[in-house]
């Protein structure tokens, strides 16, 4: 994941260490004081980080920190209706275990969101993050199928 956190840093991504086979950022008063909040493109932090933490997963912090927006689709449902609404990007894709994360450049007009009218759809952004592909959740990998 060390090689991942750094390849990431390198393409403008701010980065941090998740729990292993979660979600949750992993709590380090030195590394990592600020959960989230604590995402950092640095290679030496980056290191530092994963090396304590080989089983880490990865995750990127969204908004303005990483230049991208991140739209979550929890269902296929949801998806069908992004669809169907004509919310069909050629940008990069990725399988989660429930769905997908349609990664998207930075738009400060999108506001962090969860659950939009109750249809699985979830906006990621200032603030936020999401898992990235080579992590694992309930042991399903995070894909980049695009």
């Amino acid at each position: 994941m060390l090689d991942q956190a750094i390849e990431c840093a390198k393409s403008g991504y701010s980065v941090l260490a998740l729990s292993p086979n979660s979600k949750i950022p992993i709590k380090d008063s030195l590394l990592q004081p600020n959960g989230s909040k604590s995402a950092s493109k640095d290679p030496k932090h980056i290191t530092d980080l994963f090396t304590t933490y080989p089983k880490a997963n990865l995750g990127v912090a969204t908004g303005e920190i990483s230049k991208v927006t991140v739209i979550d689709i929890d269902s296929s449902e949801a998806k069908d209706f992004l669809k169907r609404e004509g919310f069909e990007p050629k940008t990069r894709i990725h399988k989660t275990p429930r769905g997908w994360h349609v990664i998207v450049p930075y738009n400060p007009d999108l506001k962090q969101t969860a659950n939009i009218d109750g249809m699985k759809i979830d906006v990621r952004t200032d603030g936020g993050y999401v898992v990235w592909p080579g992590s694992q959740i309930n042991e399903k990998k995070i894909r980049s199928p695009r």
